[in-house]
C-alpha cells in the first residue's frame, strides 16, 4: 500500500501537487506489478485453464540435463522418474514380445529441444529461476507433456511441472505408449533401431494427416510449392518448421544439433516420402543406413541378444 509522508506546514501550499504526484507514482508501481504478473504466460496459463499450477524452480544448463536424457532412455532414472512400461519388439505382431523399457536417447534429446526451445523446463535463462514453461494447450516443461496432466495416467503431474528429470522420464513413457499403441510398423519393429521409431515420433505430436509428409502436395506434382513438397530438401534447422511434418523436423535436428552442448550429430535416415500414403502403410522397411542410440550398438538379432 502506498502512503504519504507528513509534510511540514512550510510546504503546505504544495501539498495538493505532491499528493497528485505520489498518486501517479503509486498507480505506476501498481501497473508495473500487474504487468509483471500477467506477462508470464506460463504462470497465467497454468493458474487458469490448465490442470496443474506452474512450479517455481531453477532452469538447468543443457550440460546438466544430458545425463537425465540418457538415463530416461535406458530406464535408469529410478525414483527421479515415473515407471516405464515394457515395450513391444518384433514384426509381425504375432511374433512380437515385450522387452525392457527403452527409448533412443537421441530422440528424447531432440524432441525435448524441439518442444521447449532448448530443453526449457522453466521460463528463465539457464541458471536462473522462473515458472514452468506451459504452452497454450497446457503442455508442461521440456517434453511438453499434455495428456494425463489431470491425473490418473500412471505418473505424478505435479512432478512433471516441477522436476526436469521427471518431465523427461514422462516423455519417454509417452513415447513408449505411442509405440505400443500403433498398428503400423517400420522394419522389424525393433525399439533399438532409431529409424523404426518414425511412426511413434509422428504420433507424439499428432497421429493424422497433419503430419503426413505429402500433405498438400501430391507426388506427381513437384511444382505445387515448397512447403510439404515431396522433392524438398531435408530439414536442417534453417528452414521454417511449418514447411515440414513433425517427424522430419526431429530427424533433421538429430543430424544438425544447435550446438555441441546438446547432442552429437546423428544423420538419421528418413523413409521415402512416396512410401508414406494416406493412411500410412501398415508396414515399410527400415530406412538404411539405420542407427542405434544410448550407446546401444544395433546388430541383426542373429548376432546380438538385446536386453529383455
Amino acid at each position: 500500500m502506498c502512503r504519504e509522508r507528513a509534510m511540514s506546514m512550510r510546504y503546505a501550499h504544495f501539498q495538493p501537487l505532491f499528493r497528485a504526484g505520489r498518486l501517479l507514482l503509486c498507480m505506476a508501481s501498481l501497473s508495473f506489478l500487474l504487468l509483471a504478473q500477467t506477462s508470464d504466460p506460463s504462470r497465467c496459463a497454468a493458474q487458469g485453464s490448465c490442470p496443474v499450477p506452474a512450479a517455481y524452480g531453477r532452469q538447468p544448463y543443457p550440460g546438466e540435463l544430458i545425463n537425465a536424457f540418457d538415463r530416461a532412455g535406458t530406464n535408469r532414472l529410478g525414483n527421479e522418474g515415473p515407471s516405464l512400461p515394457q515395450i513391444w519388439k518384433g514384426y509381425p505382431s504375432s511374433q512380437a514380445r515385450l522387452v525392457s523399457p527403452y527409448v533412443p536417447c537421441i530422440l528424447l534429446k531432440v524432441i525435448g529441444y524441439t518442444e521447449s526451445a532448448g530443453w526449457k523446463q522453466f521460463a528463465a535463462d539457464y541458471g536462473r529461476y522462473g515458472y514452468t514453461v506451459v504452452s497454450a494447450d497446457c503442455g508442461y516443461g521440456i517434453m511438453q507433456i499434455t495428456s494425463g496432466m489431470g491425473g490418473g495416467a500412471g505418473f505424478e503431474p505435479g512432478r512433471v511441472a516441477a522436476e526436469p528429470a521427471y518431465n523427461i522420464g514422462t516423455g519417454a513413457r509417452v513415447l513408449i505408449q505411442k509405440w505400443n499403441s500403433l498398428n503400423v510398423y517400420i522394419g522389424n519393429n525393433n525399439p533399438y533401431v532409431v529409424e523404426d521409431w518414425y511412426y511413434a515420433v509422428w504420433a507424439y505430436n499428432g497421429w493424422g494427416w497433419v503430419n503426413n509428409p505429402n500433405r498438400n502436395c501430391p507426388d506427381n506434382n513437384p511444382n505445387c510449392g515448397y512447403a510439404f513438397n515431396p522433392f524438398r530438401p531435408s530439414f536442417n534447422g534453417s528452414q521454417p518448421r511449418s514447411w515440414y511434418p513433425y517427424q522430419e523436423i526431429i530427424w533433421g535436428y538429430a543430424g544438425h544439433p544447435p550446438s555441441a552442448g546438446f547432442w552429437e550429430a546423428v544423420p538419421l535416415t528418413l523413409p521415402s516420402r512416396r512410401s508414406i500414403t494416406n493412411p500410412p502403410p501398415p508396414h515399410i522397411v527400415t530406412p538404411r543406413p539405420s542407427h542405434g542410440s544410448c550407446s546401444v550398438v544395433y546388430l541383426p538379432a542373429i548376432l546380438k541378444n538385446y536386453p529383455r
